[in-house]
């Protein structure tokens, strides 16, 4: 019986195959939890949750429909990550039109000239603080993503463009959130 049958006939989240130190990534490639794959995965897991934290703390439903859309991005970035390069037939989650997205909010949001006049300094409001813990877990999965493609562990090269777009959207966002609890007071 496969693994991954035994694992949805016991319908248990505990399998027992990490208990030594081991885990899968992608079409069953079991590495250490310490490979630098399941760190760069588990930074993007961990970006996911915080988006998901700020959005569940502020008002703005555009604001929130993006960083919606950035969790489910999310977890394309993962596969990417995951995918082992060798793999054939590997077919590229990241791709330039995510990329354009993300560069045309930043240029939209950067028009406003109120932002670039301050710095975003956590903890002003709930949701400016949380749109700031999840832009400094972007940047440590992007530097993750550096040692995997210095290492040549990653084929898509677009993940890193991605990511390094995304933080400096979200520290916009993040500035945002700032001015307009600023004009709220």
């Amino acid at each position: 019986m496969s693994d991954t049958k035994e694992w949805y006939d016991r319908q248990s989240i505990a399998t027992k195959r990490g208990d030594h130190g081991e885990t899968d990534i992608r079409y069953g490639v079991r590495v250490s939890k310490a490979h630098i794959k399941v760190e760069a995965c588990g930074s993007v897991d961990e970006m996911n949750s915080y988006l998901g934290l700020a959005r569940a703390h502020i008002d703005d439903p555009m604001i929130k429909n993006i960083l919606l859309r950035f969790q489910e991005e999310s977890l394309k970035v993962g596969a990417d990550i995951a995918m082992p390069v060798d793999f054939p037939n590997r077919v590229d989650k990241v791709t330039s039109d995510m990329i354009d997205f993300v560069e045309k909010e930043l240029l939209e949001r950067e028009k406003n000239p109120e932002i670039m006049k301050d710095w975003a300094f956590p903890g002003r409001s709930k949701a400016e603080a949380f749109m700031d813990v999840a832009r400094t877990s972007c940047r440590r999965a992007e530097r993750n993503v550096v040692v995997l493609m210095e290492e040549g562990l990653i084929a898509n090269k677009l993940v890193i463009k991605y990511l390094n777009r995304l933080s400096d959207l979200l520290w916009i966002i993040a500035r945002e959130i700032q001015i307009k609890e600023k004009y709220k007071t």
